[in-house]
């Protein structure tokens, strides 16, 4: 399936050793296994429903629900195959489960429900989700993906003593939505234990996974743990690491600490609560907004042969344009203007009054239905984009190698893939630079912020101010020297925080222990999200 329908139908099936393996887990944790009923919400090509059919649960029937008829007409193709009685639905499961009729409710709920972002939604879904929204007193904007809908309408449906069993992606330990999932869960569960695997689960599609198990019997120790495993085709058995689901600073921490030792999650939790935040420092804000960068930006010699000169401003787009340097200048610039999009076409006021190539351009514009996007359109004038002044410093939400504060000495705009950053008053924008590229405040980057299946580091406007800073005023040498260090490790972050860590040091009083202690966490939780994906430079 081509990856922009996985977009909209989420409509990514479950290996079948993958099933198995859960199947074979859920056998081992289902007390009464006798009788059972099971529901599965979006049954794909049915590979838990084989894995159900191989299993030794004794199974008295398996309800199946999918949107695509092609999958349902298939399966019932093949019902006669089973030893036990299945139930066909062509439904959305909401809808399905808006009109639950089967009486019982099913012990066992289990399955891989689709990965599918708001914007992407169906009207249909749009509105259901809504509605469940309502029915559960929570707020639609927690409702993200399509997967939280699914999973609080499974919780709801499920026996009192059952047990829901999802493959769900691995968000849900990073975003503030699914740390809500996991408290609302936690309040209607005795035990969740959530297994990350050290392989993709799914190489089709640039999404990382884990695999949630909730469990309302209470025979085992109460919370949310974490386990640790190869690969989902066999699931640990053992306690796992127990993590907190904590709100604040220390979030990011807890939902990581499977990740780290008692002494290590000890030290971390003492040194954050002594640290001050970057939003103490500064405040940052989003860059433009164009909705339509490759109109809107053009590298110099298109703009000069489209004759819009005059209404060309300088402009950084992608992090992959910097040479890595804390410090960004013109020259830096001048070097990229011919090459990439590094000009931002200004246009403003009224149309009739441009120049005959600036309204030509426009014309060019509307004939792509760039006018008609929803950005432009809340507009006044759908080609004049709002402009707010370059910021002292800047730097691009998402990376891979690691983030990095920019000193904007070219005084250049960036657009919302960075933000820009201004010191309160009394603080400077190289104190802070400088005062970024350390083990302490790279290591909370990690953990405070989300990555995707390859790797790739994106921080929120509020996780990046929230992110803990040491600040420190540097001398003129001691910055000559920062910037020094950053041209000779040419991209590797290693060398850079080694500059960091001396400081950071002195000015916490802590000694070389601690400080190997914090780096040896920052090179595990970054190995760990870039365990699928290549370390590429940006």
């Amino acid at each position: 399936m081509a990856k922009n329908e996985i977009r909209y139908s989420g409509a990514v099936y479950t290996p079948e050793q993958i099933a198995n393996s859960i199947v074979a887990r859920c056998e081992e944790l289902l007390e009464r296994n006798n009788n059972l009923r099971v529901l599965e919400p979006s049954v794909g090509d049915g590979s838990f429903v084989r894995a159900l059919h191989t299993s030794n649960i004794d199974v008295s029937t398996v309800s199946v629900v999918d949107l695509d008829k092609e999958v349902i007409d298939e399966l019932h193709s093949k019902s006669s195959f089973f030893r036990f009685p299945l139930r066909l639905y062509h439904n959305d499961f909401l809808e399905f489960a808006m009109r639950y009729e089967d009486g019982t409710p099913p012990d066992l709920i289990i399955g891989n429900p689709p990965f599918i972002s708001y914007r992407n939604y169906s009207d249909e879904f749009r509105q259901n989700s809504t509605l469940l929204a309502n029915q559960c007193d929570d707020s639609v904007n927690y409702f993200k993906n399509a997967w939280v809908a699914f999973a609080l309408t499974a919780e709801k449906l499920l026996a009192k003593d059952g047990l829901l069993a999802f493959v769900l992606p691995y968000e849900i330990l990073t975003v503030e939505y699914g740390h809500f999932f996991l408290q609302s869960l936690q309040e209607s569960f005795h035990r969740i234990d959530i297994h990350v695997s050290h392989q993709r689960a799914f190489a089709e599609i640039d999404q990382d996974a884990i695999i949630l198990i909730a469990n309302r019997k209470d025979r085992m120790e109460p919370g949310v743990f974490i386990h640790r495993t190869d690969s989902f085709t066999k699931l640990e058995t053992g306690e796992g690491k127990r993590i907190q689901l904590l709100e604040g600073p220390q979030r990011g921490l807890e939902m990581n600490a499977f990740l780290l030792d008692d002494l290590e999650l000890d030290t971390l939790r003492e040194i954050r609560q002594s640290c001050s935040s970057i939003s103490d420092y500064a405040g940052s804000t989003p860059g433009l907004v164009t909705a339509a960068n490759d109109f809107f930006i053009r590298n110099l010699d298109e703009v000069r042969e489209l004759g819009l000169e005059d209404y060309a401003q300088p402009i950084l787009r992608h992090s992959s344009f910097i040479n890595g340097s804390p410090v960004y200048r013109n020259a830096d610039h001048k070097k990229i203007t011919c090459q990439v999009p590094s000009q931002f076409l200004h246009f403003q006021g009224d149309f009739k009054k441009l120049s005959k190539s600036a309204m030509d351009y426009i014309k060019s514009g509307e004939k792509q239905g760039l006018h008609r996007r929803y950005k432009s359109m809340i507009r006044d004038n759908w080609f004049e984009v709002p402009l707010a002044n370059p910021k002292p410093g800047f730097i691009f939400k998402r990376s891979h190698s690691h983030p990095r504060i920019v000193v904007n000495r070219a005084n250049i705009l960036t657009t919302d893939g960075a933000y820009g950053i201004t010191p309160h008053e009394g603080y400077s924008i190289d104190a802070l630079c400088f005062s970024f590229f350390n083990s302490l405040t790279l290591l909370f980057a990690e953990m405070d912020g989300r990555f995707y299946g390859g790797g790739v580091l994106e921080l929120t406007p509020r996780e990046f101010r929230g992110l803990p800073l040491v600040y420190k005023e540097p001398s003129k040498v001691e910055f000559a020297d920062f910037r020094k260090i950053h041209r000779l490790a040419k991209g590797k972050p290693e060398p850079i925080l080694d500059f960091g860590d001396t400081w950071l040091g002195q000015m916490m009083n802590i000694d070389g222990d601690t400080l190997q202690l914090i780096r040896n966490c920052w090179e595990r939780v970054r190995a760990h999200r870039l365990r699928h994906g290549g370390l590429i430079q940006t």
